[in-house]
């Protein structure tokens, strides 16, 4: 069964569905995730035993719902400071940008959390403020929104690509032992987290027959930020990890 949408958003947590929302505005946008769109409770959070290279003892709780760990901060907004963005591929005015857009969405007080005093004495160091927010998913309305089609339950089949592999053609998944073909007439954006997102880039760079990538082995992080260049066929991986 084919459909065909303009954008294709890997990852339903906070980054997919603040996406999601904002180019559903001019876009018809697919949504896919391997959470359910059940009610959160305890059960729907796990705690994976298998990200390598962290401090421990660590082992963060992840939500097994749509929404993502939005579902586990209980409202809490955070903003990132101007500190903690350092040696980020973003610098923080782009940032700042970016967040002020968003608060406009939430219709939140930016100026208000930015000026909360910052605690120096920890590993990080951020803005955070109680607000009255639930699941993103939910804040959103993404299950209602006519421009947007969520495939939850879903895993990435294959990547189909371009004569000239430049760009993701189709993607192909499987929804609850039902195949689909997502056709992409603009983009795919990736916003699985630390956990789905490089499994899932090591499975796209697998997929393209105009590269000479085979490999199954890569390090699994929570906080990872992971970047591959491609050129003339050849490839080129960052891996920068921030553990909290």
């Amino acid at each position: 069964m084919s459909h065909k949408f303009d954008y294709v958003i890997i990852g339903g947590g906070p980054a997919g569905c603040v996406l999601a929302n904002f180019l559903s505005k001019s876009n018809k946008v697919a949504l896919i995730d391997i959470a359910s769109e059940k009610v959160s409770d305890e059960s729907s959070r796990f705690f994976p035993s298998f990200i390598t290279n962290n401090k421990k003892p660590y082992s963060p709780a992840y939500s097994g719902v749509l929404g993502g760990n939005s579902d586990l901060w209980s409202g809490k907004i955070y903003l990132i400071s101007e500190k903690e963005c350092n040696g980020w591929p973003i610098n923080h005015n782009d940032l700042l940008f970016f967040s002020k857009l968003l608060a406009k969405q939430l219709n939140l007080n930016h100026e208000h959390i930015y000026n909360i005093e910052i605690k120096s004495n920890t590993s990080y160091y951020h803005r955070s403020k109680r607000s009255r927010l639930k699941n993103i998913f939910d804040t959103f309305s993404i299950g209602n929104n006519p421009n947007v089609s969520v495939f939850s339950l879903s895993k990435i089949l294959n990547f189909e690509f371009s004569e000239d592999a430049s760009n993701i053609k189709s993607i192909i998944i499987n929804t609850s032992n039902r195949i689909f073909n997502l056709e992409i007439t603009k983009n795919t954006i990736i916003t699985a987290g630390g956990l789905g997102s490089i499994p899932i880039i090591h499975q796209l760079l697998n997929n393209n027959p105009h590269l000479e990538y085979k490999n199954n082995i890569y390090p699994l992080h929570d906080h990872a930020h992971y970047s591959i260049k491609l050129s003339g066929g050849k490839y080129q991986k960052t891996l920068r990890e921030r553990i909290y």
